[in-house]
Parts: C-alpha cells; sequence; structure tokens
C-alpha cells in the first residue's frame, strides 16, 4: 500500500471513491475540502489529505489538516472541525479493511508526530449510511488503534416517514408558530440551481445577522456551486419584499445536514420566521427524496452549565420542537506520545 497527498489532481479519484463508498458524505468530498481551506483561511498551515492506494486501487481516504488557533498553537484539524472517520472502499474483504485502517491511522499519527502535535481528536458523523443505516450502532472505529472515545448527542429525524405524521410530532407549540409564520412570510426554496442573484440576498442578510462578514467570498461561492450541484437547498422568507430569514441545508446520499440560518436584526422575537424555514426545509427535503436529516448537536440544561452556554441549550431545545429522536456521535482523543499501538 501507498499513501498518495492530496492534490486538487486527485479530485475525481477521491470523488469516485466518495461516491462508491458507504463510509462518505459531504464533508469528505473535494468540495469540502476546497470550502474548508477557504473556511481556514490564514490559519491554515497545511492540506494534509490523503488517499491509500494499491497500485490501481483506491482504498482509502482521509481530510485532514494543520492549522493554528488564535493562539498560535498547531493541531490537526479539518477546518475548524475535528478530522472525521476514513472512507474505506467497500471492495475490501475483512481481512484488508483491517489493514488499511491500520494504514490511514499509522499515517495520522505520523503526521503528528512530524509536526510536534502531542494530541489528536477524531469524530464519527451519522449521515454516512454506513452509520445511520447500520442495524446496530457501530462501534468507535479509533478505540482499535489506541483512541479514548466519548459520545455525544446529537439530533436526528427519520424523513421516511409520512408528513402528517412528521406533523404529528411536532410540539405544540413549535406547530402554532409554524403556522404563524407560514402567515407572515413567503417561502421560497432553491434545490438543484441558484443564480447569483438569488443567492446574493443570503449572503447580505448572513453578514447583516451577524454584524459583519464572517467568512471570505470564496466560502459563499462553494456554497451556491453545492445548491447548483445538488448538494445543498436553500429556503428563505420574504415579507413586504424584504427577505427576512434563510436555512440552509447540506445534502448528500440520502441524507442531510441543518448547516445554518440567519434572520433579519429587526424581526422581533416572536416572528416565529425560523419555525417556519425549518419545517419548509424538512418537507422539501422529504419531497426530494432525502431519508435521514440531522439538525445537530444537543446541549443540555444544566444547573453547572456556564451561562454563556444557554444560548446552546435554548438552540437545541428549538431542534427537538420538531420531533425526532437522539443518535450519539463519537468523539476519539489520541495522546501521540502515548501511543502504542502504531
Amino acid at each position: 500500500m501507498n499513501v498518495i497527498p492530496w492534490s486538487p489532481d486527485l479530485s475525481p479519484a477521491w470523488d469516485h471513491l466518495c461516491d462508491e463508498s458507504p463510509d462518505s458524505w459531504l464533508w469528505h468530498r473535494s468540495h469540502w475540502i476546497r470550502y474548508s481551506e477557504a473556511y481556514a483561511n490564514q490559519a491554515m498551515v497545511k492540506n494534509l489529505s490523503f488517499m491509500v492506494v494499491d497500485g490501481s486501487r483506491k482504498l482509502a481516504l482521509l481530510p485532514c489538516f494543520a492549522e493554528r488557533d488564535d493562539q498560535g498553537n498547531l493541531s490537526l484539524i479539518y477546518g475548524a472541525s475535528l478530522i472525521p472517520w476514513p472512507v474505506l472502499s467497500p471492495s475490501l474483504v475483512p481481512s484488508e479493511r483491517q489493514a488499511v485502517e491500520e494504514c490511514v491511522y499509522q499515517t495520522l499519527a505520523s503526521q503528528a508526530r512530524d509536526l510536534g502535535i502531542r494530541k489528536i481528536e477524531t469524530t464519527s458523523h451519522v449521515l454516512p449510511p454506513s452509520f445511520y443505516k447500520a442495524p446496530f450502532p457501530p462501534s468507535p472505529l479509533p478505540n482499535r488503534f489506541g483512541y479514548t472515545t466519548t459520545a455525544i448527542d446529537t439530533w436526528v429525524m427519520d424523513l421516511t416517514q409520512s408528513p402528517e405524521t412528521l406533523w404529528s410530532q411536532v410540539r405544540k407549540g413549535h406547530k402554532s408558530s409554524i403556522k404563524t409564520g407560514q402567515k407572515l412570510f413567503s417561502l421560497q426554496t432553491w434545490a438543484g440551481a441558484i443564480s447569483e442573484e438569488d443567492f446574493a440576498p443570503y449572503q447580505e442578510l448572513h453578514a447583516l445577522a451577524a454584524g459583519r462578514a464572517t467568512r471570505n467570498q470564496v466560502t459563499f461561492d462553494i456554497m451556491r456551486d453545492l445548491i447548483n450541484q445538488g448538494k445543498a437547498l436553500l429556503v428563505g422568507a420574504r415579507q413586504n419584499g424584504r427577505w427576512t430569514g434563510f436555512a440552509y441545508i447540506m445534502a448528500d446520499k440520502k441524507s442531510a445536514y441543518y448547516a445554518s440560518a440567519c434572520k433579519h436584526p429587526e424581526l422581533p422575537p416572536a416572528a416565529s420566521v425560523g419555525h417556519a424555514l425549518l419545517w419548509e426545509s424538512i418537507l422539501a427535503l422529504k419531497k426530494t427524496g432525502f431519508e435521514f436529516f440531522e439538525l445537530g448537536p444537543q446541549t443540555y440544561p444544566s444547573s453547572t452549565r456556564p451561562a454563556d452556554e444557554e444560548k446552546l441549550v435554548n438552540i437545541s431545545l428549538f431542534k427537538r420542537g420538531f420531533g425526532g429522536f437522539t443518535m450519539s456521535r463519537y468523539i476519539s482523543v489520541l495522546s501521540v506520545q502515548e501511543e502504542t499501538l502504531l
């Protein structure tokens, strides 16, 4: 087996393996590598993503960067997020798969040692088909290579249910807010195609809601490209000729992720635009044939929780109001100087 470092020329073979493997989702694709490079911006030190091959066989891939944080500390990371689990070829027999997994995690540890990094953190995602379609929750893969794993909750919805069943699971207060929002706002969905002219109001409102432009233009260009490639959809709300809110959903392989939302800062808190946008997103995903929808990690109320996390508690409560259930995501950590299995 050989390890091939990432380069843009590798994109066709990279994305072909993502197409084939049930281990992959949008996070792994070359589109998201380009987005993550742009998002990391000046924090980016080096793209360390790699593919494992055996002759012409493409066996595995893993996206991974070296980035510096605001304090100048260097870490293995992926666009300010944790490194995902690797994508492996579905053609591997069990004995081959074990050897390829070992090669991936050996390479990751070697990259950390070369850079003087003493800790590696990786995470699973529930959106790849091999995870959310598994009859039992998959065991934490990195544990086999010396990592220590903890689990966090993320909120998900089964979109294979009928619209009536989905509606019956929505919290009573949310139903009222959705109906109010549907009366107050005109809702529009872009899926499969969106022009620069139609996308511009989303980008403008995103900056207005945040008080500034939080990311560079390249990231927004890629987000628009993803809509045109069928890898995302955008839902907007309009009132009296003014755009008042947007929800951006990423989508791949029949599963989707609630990526971000923004609303006009002059809207009153009770305007219910967020409720209407998210419910419209659920219906649009359902209509498009998606099966599974992740709304995001959960933060629960706690007497010991810092006050600055109260917003996360409220966002989690908002997401749970649409019905659904929790699934576990794994976060695995390796202290490189202590590793013994690689």
